[in-house]
């Protein structure tokens, strides 16, 4: 009796010291979201309006672009086909068969003309007006499967398709520091051999007036770009530590919001309708891949 009225205590004693150290060895969480909003920000989110499951073709969605009223068009990495998913009937509508199979990152739709970028910075044009199988034609660039080509969006404005490289930003052996956003000018059909623009850590940690302890406070590799068609400013979207950088037309950073892993999974796609509405699709990494969409709300803040 008396061994048991000891080994009690001991028992106790060894829980508290375990759960002392684990309190001590475990990292801090980053902030998230929407208390990691520095100014107006037309989004919630933390509270997406629509979730769509994208089913098995689109488990691992890489791309989307807006492609008309309720439409967006889809990528993924593995098919070299167009996905047309209908957010009124909640699933895909069409496919087109555009090149054999590789990693597909993103998609963008000017003028019913498709263009896909491939992670080696190859695009493969064609036109949407066909139903099932196209004519594709395809674009070489001077970027490479060092630079990890994934995000691509369009600039109307400009004129201008929008490159991010998730990799390096030098070409030809052009320093470049920080990530890259390169251009390819849609009329001439020709790519800008110099960055648009590109982030750098410092940019980062200038933004957040800090030098964060951990690295992964200032890490970002970009997976997609969208151009706001509102607000006129780049949103640039990181899989890798769930970020989301807003740049404004002088390429000075606005935003930088840490994305909820239970909301985003693998965020690896942006876009924007017309009227402003968001829309991110994340891979399903175990399960089904997912569109998230966000009604457009300017007066957010006063809210």
């Amino acid at each position: 009796m008396k061994n048991h009225k000891l080994l009690l205590p001991l028992l106790l004693l060894a829980f508290q010291l375990g759960a002392s150290c684990e309190q001590l060895t475990k990292k801090p969480q980053p902030p998230y979201s929407s208390n990691f909003i520095k100014s107006k920000f037309g989004y919630d989110l933390d509270q997406p309006d629509q979730k769509y499951f994208m089913g098995y073709e689109l488990e691992e969605i890489s791309g989307i672009s807006y492609y008309g009223p309720q439409m967006l068009a889809c990528v993924q990495d593995e098919e070299g086909k167009l996905y047309v998913y209908s957010l009124q009937e909640k699933k895909v509508i069409q496919r087109i068969k555009f090149n054999k199979s590789g990693d597909y990152e993103g998609v963008e739709i000017i003028d019913n003309m498709a263009y896909v970028l491939r992670s080696d910075g190859q695009l493969f044009k064609f036109s949407t007006e066909q139903e099932t199988e196209v004519s594709t034609e395809k674009i070489e660039t001077p970027l490479s499967i060092k630079n990890d080509a994934e995000g691509l969006g369009y600039h109307p404005q400009l004129d201008l398709l929008l490159i991010a490289c998730k990799g390096q930003g030098e070409i030809d052996e052009k320093k470049v520091k920080g990530k890259a956003v390169y251009g390819f000018k849609i009329k001439e059909q020709q790519f800008v051999d110099k960055p648009l623009f590109s982030i750098t850590k410092k940019d980062i940690k200038k933004f957040l007036k800090t030098e964060a302890e951990d690295k992964k406070q200032t890490d970002f590799s970009p997976s997609a770009i969208a151009w706001h068609p509102l607000e006129h400013r780049y949103y640039i979207l990181a899989s890798v530590g769930r970020v989301l950088v807003v740049v404004n037309p002088e390429f000075e950073i606005e935003e930088f919001i840490r994305l909820h892993p239970k909301t985003y999974k693998q965020p690896e796609g942006i876009c924007f309708a017309p009227n402003g509405d968001m829309y991110i699709a994340s891979e399903g990494r175990t399960g089904d891949g997912y569109i998230l969409e966000f009604k457009y709300k300017q007066d957010l803040e006063s809210n």
